[in-house]
């Protein structure tokens, strides 16, 4: 029974063991290792100062990081094949002049006269007990390593002093102190060449530096065309940088000049119907007031009424793209002229932020909110703080609010709600919160609907400041 068992032990083993070989194998199958290998790089969680999200940034590192490399292995080559063998070598002649010294003399005085004209000076005065190395003396410790190998454990040195290195090795029943001139044990300036790499390196980042620099300008001078585009404003823009880059801007400009055309004619032909529907709708007016029928003719009245306000809200939609300045205003003072004739309405807190906006269009977005809330509700209210850079501005009331699943719908242009709330203030249009969202992009932001504290309809306004507008 014992062998039986022991012989199923092996085959479940072994069964075990093929499993995991089919099942590693079917994962290089189905997987290219190159993408196996970047996903797990990818999923390390690395330093924030290895993964930046600056284009400047990620390029300067792809330049640092070879140079760096690049350094530590001619850095590691010097030491060794250099610094090193010379001064492997080095030492092992100055151990066979010693050698040849102790073989050729016969007294001491002998002995000394030899090693004098061998350049090694013979010191009279007490051994070394103890090694004793500059900070970031290398050739110390090489030389001790060297003689230690040929002389055995006897041997110390002392290589603080500058002009020459005192060594202390065992000889015959006593020790012998040598004071031996550095250019003889090691190369003298070996640092120069690391100086020189290290020197020739700086430059070549310095020049890769610049050249970085003059690509990401274009990039950069092309994202500010787009930002200011995006709130409504036409740069001046000249493509330049390399060729990618160029392409980029140029089709960016044909973007731009089609987009910007599309919006001409949208607006001339809202502007036109605008136009043209007020001779007629007046011509009406005076049919209807000499009409004898006073149902019919309120009737009537009231069908003309909802035209022109369809013919103002055309006006009004297209008089966002109307050209005007940015200006450089208090958002306090600015939300207190736009809160005068709101009877509902109360200040909360609101931060005194400078901020640069086209001050017509954004309060005609403040306004056209504010006229929507106290149609609904009963209380409305108004706050400004500073978040992030940006400025923010929320406007609650207690009416019926917004159904989650039409606050999407609800911003788009000629959308209608059911009558519990519709948040247009031209007689159910669907472009009053339209004209306000346009108005808030065009600077650069956003406008959200949210659920109130106050149990009604929350509208939050964020717009960048200054010194991202700017």
């Amino acid at each position: 029974m014992g062998a039986i068992a022991k012989r199923l032990s092996t085959l479940k083993r072994k069964i075990h063991v093929f499993a995991c070989f089919f099942k590693l194998n079917a994962i290089m199958l189905t997987c290219d290792p190159v993408d196996l290998l970047y996903s797990q790089i990818m999923n390390i969680k690395w330093p924030r100062f290895l993964r930046p999200t600056s284009l400047f940034v990620r390029g300067l590192l792809m330049i640092l990081i070879p140079v760096l490399v690049l350094q530590i292995i001619v850095g590691t080559l010097i030491y060794q094949r250099y610094f090193q063998d010379v001064t492997r070598q080095l030492n092992a002649q100055v151990i066979s002049e010693i050698n040849f010294a102790t073989a050729r003399s016969t007294d001491p005085d002998q002995f000394i006269d030899i090693l004098e004209e061998l350049n090694l000076k013979v010191l009279d005065m007490p051994d070394l007990m103890a090694n004793n190395f500059g900070w970031l003396d290398i050739s110390g410790r090489l030389i001790a390593q060297n003689f230690r190998a040929a002389y055995g454990e006897g041997v110390f040195v002392d290589s603080r002093a500058w002009d020459g290195i005192q060594i202390t090795v065992p000889f015959e029943q006593s020790s012998l102190n040598l004071m031996i001139d550095r250019s003889k044990l090691a190369p003298i300036n070996p640092h120069q060449i690391m100086l020189n790499v290290m020197l020739f390196s700086i430059i070549l980042v310095v020049l890769s530096i610049v050249f970085l620099r003059n690509q990401i300008r274009s990039l950069r001078k092309l994202s500010q065309a787009a930002k200011a585009f995006g709130r409504g404003e036409a740069v001046n823009y000249t493509p330049s940088g390399g060729d990618e880059i160029r392409s980029a801007g140029r089709s960016f400009l044909a973007m731009r000049n089609r987009i910007s055309r599309q919006r001409e004619h949208r607006n001339l032909m809202l502007a036109g119907v605008s136009h043209d529907l007020r001779t007629p709708l007046t011509r009406m007016r005076l049919s209807v007031e000499m009409l004898d029928s006073d149902e019919d003719r309120t009737t009537l009245s009231e069908d003309i009424n909802a035209i022109e306000e369809l013919a103002d809200s055309f006006l009004s939609y297209a008089s966002n793209d109307a050209p005007e300045d940015y200006k450089n205003i208090e958002i306090k003072p600015f939300i207190q002229m736009i809160s005068n004739g709101y009877e509902k309405l109360t200040m909360g807190k609101i931060e005194n932020i400078n901020m640069r906006i086209k001050p017509v269009l954004f309060r005609r977005a403040i306004e056209n909110i504010l006229s929507n809330a106290e149609r609904y509700a009963d209380k409305v209210k108004i706050s400004s703080s500073l978040k992030e850079r940006h400025v923010v501005i929320i406007i609650d009331d207690n009416g019926p609010g917004i159904p989650i699943e039409q606050r999407e719908s609800a911003v788009k242009p000629f959308t209608r709600l059911d009558p519990a709330r519709n948040l247009d203030k031209n007689s159910h249009i669907g472009l009053g919160m339209a004209i306000s969202v346009d108005a808030v992009r065009q600077h650069g932001g956003n406008l959200t609907l949210e659920e109130s504290p106050m149990g009604g309809l929350r509208v939050e306004i964020s717009i960048p400041t200054k010194a991202e507008t700017a």
